[in-house]
C-alpha cells in the first residue's frame, strides 16, 4: 500500500510541475510489474502496481498515462493529455502506457482464465470469480482500474501486455473473455471502418494463443440509444461479423441488461445513475454492485460451460 500511496504521489508530482521523467526497462525493486528489454517502465495511475510499460525503448515518462520517444520531452496538460516535443521535429501525441496483465500466473489446480474488458468487465469479475471460486481462477486483465482495457486501439497496442501476466510472464490461459465498445462510441463510417479493422487484428492474434475465446457484447449506453444513436448496437453487429467466421463463440450481455431494463430506458434499478443532472437519462456506463451481480450470474455459467 506504502508503494502504491508513492507511486500516486510521483505522478501527482509529475503531472503539477509538467516535468518529463525517465525511468527504464525495469520497474521500481519490490514492484509487481515488469517490462520487456525494448520497452519502459512509467508510472500509470490506473495501473493496481502503479507502473505499467511504454512501447519505446528509453522512453520518457510523462507521469499521467504517456511517455515520449527517447529524445522527446513532454509538455503535460492535465488531467490525461501529453504532446512529446523535440527542438527542430513536429511535435507528436504521446505514446499510452501499457497497463499490465493479469496479476497472477494461471492456478495450479484449477482451469484459468481471464477477461480483457473496459471498467463494466472491471466491476463484474470479481462477482465471475466468486460464482466459480471452485472450477475456475478468474482474472481481469490488465490488472487496472479506469478504463481498464480502454478503446480497441490501446488493445492493439498493448495485446502482449494483457495476454501475460504483470511480471510478463507468458501464460497459456484456458479461456479469454473479451470486449471492445464503450471507449468506441462514434458510428461514422471512418470510425466503424477503424473497429472493424482494430478487433479483427486483436482478435486474430487471440486465435494464435490456442486458448478458447468468447466474445462478450457492449452493454447498453442509454445516453445514446435514447436520443436514437445506435452506437452500441452497430458495435456488437460489427463484432459478431468479425466473431462468426473464427467460430468463436458470443455471449450477449447486451440482451441480458435489456431483459432486465428494457429495450430503451432512461433508469434501471440495476445502472448507477452517473448522469441525473445532465440529460433525464440517469444511467450511464456502469452498475450498480447487485447490477454486477445480474451480470455476474449470467456470465459464470455461460463460462462455465466453456471449458
Amino acid at each position: 500500500a506504502a508503494r502504491t500511496l508513492a507511486a500516486i504521489f510521483l505522478v501527482a508530482a509529475c503531472v503539477a510541475a509538467a516535468l518529463s521523467t525517465r525511468s527504464g526497462p525495469a520497474c521500481p525493486a519490490g514492484v509487481h510489474t515488469a517490462c520487456p528489454a525494448n520497452a519502459t517502465c512509467c508510472p500509470i495511475f490506473m495501473s493496481n502496481s502503479g507502473y505499467g510499460c511504454c512501447n519505446s525503448p528509453d522512453a520518457v515518462c510523462c507521469g499521467q498515462q504517456g511517455c515520449c520517444e527517447a529524445g522527446y520531452h513532454c509538455v503535460n496538460y492535465p488531467p490525461y493529455t501529453s504532446v512529446c516535443v523535440k527542438d527542430g521535429a513536429a511535435n507528436k501525441s504521446a505514446i499510452q502506457v501499457c497497463t499490465p496483465g493479469a496479476q497472477s500466473g494461471p492456478s495450479a489446480s484449477l482451469p484459468s482464465m481471464i477477461v480483457i474488458g473496459d471498467s463494466v468487465s472491471i466491476g463484474y469479475t470479481p462477482a465471475v470469480a466468486a460464482l466459480l471460486q471452485k472450477s475456475i481462477f478468474v482474472q481481469h486483465s490488465p490488472w487496472a482500474g479506469g478504463g481498464g482495457a480502454d478503446d480497441v486501439a490501446n488493445g492493439v497496442n498493448c495485446e502482449e501486455y494483457f495476454l501475460r501476466t504483470a511480471m510478463y510472464e507468458q501464460v497459456n490461459w484456458d479461456l479469454i473473455s473479451f470486449n471492445f465498445g464503450l471507449h468506441n462510441l462514434d458510428n461514422s463510417s471512418a470510425a466503424e471502418q477503424t473497429y472493424t479493422q482494430l478487433l479483427t487484428q486483436f482478435t486474430d492474434r487471440l486465435v494464435k494463443t490456442g486458448s478458447k475465446l468468447v466474445y462478450v457484447t457492449t452493454t447498453p449506453f442509454m445516453q445514446d440509444r435514447v436520443f436514437g444513436n445506435t452506437v452500441v448496437e452497430d458495435l456488437n453487429a460489427i463484432a459478431r461479423k468479425i466473431m462468426a467466421p473464427r467460430n468463436i463463440p458470443v455471449v450477449d450481455l447486451y440482451q441480458h441488461v435489456i431483459n432486465y431494463c428494457g429495450p430503451v430506458y432512461r433508469n434501471c434499478s440495476i445502472c448507477d445513475d452517473e448522469y441525473s443532472n445532465k440529460t433525464g437519462v440517469t444511467c450511464g456506463y456502469h452498475y450498480t454492485p447487485d447490477g454486477y451481480e445480474y451480470l455476474a450470474s449470467y456470465l459464470a455459467p455461460y463460462y462455465a460451460s466453456l471449458i
